[in-house]
């Protein structure tokens, strides 16, 4: 289903913590990356914040294959697999 980036940025924060796929280009390499995450975790948290300011629009998520944080660029978003449901960014 193709639907807007904003929209598709909703969905993930609307998952809460269950497991979504998502596809995206990297910002400093344009390379395509698949990665199998879930927000929400709090494991490993050091409480000392993020390190990067809240304009950059990065999701946080936790990679389920390599075991730590990573973030989403926002307008690198290709598409996401939520609840068996794929969702793609219509131009």
């Amino acid at each position: 289903m193709k639907i807007s980036r904003a929209e598709l940025v909703e969905k993930i924060k609307e998952t809460h913590g269950s497991i979504f796929a998502a596809v995206f280009r990297k910002r400093h390499t344009g390379e395509i990356r698949r990665i199998n995450c879930r927000t929400e975790v709090r494991k490993y948290v050091k409480g000392t914040g993020k390190s990067v300011a809240p304009e950059c629009q990065l999701i946080t998520v936790y990679d389920l294959q390599v075991k730590g944080y990573r973030s989403i660029p926002e307008e690198g978003l290709v598409s996401a697999t939520i609840q068996g449901e794929t969702y793609e960014v219509g131009q």
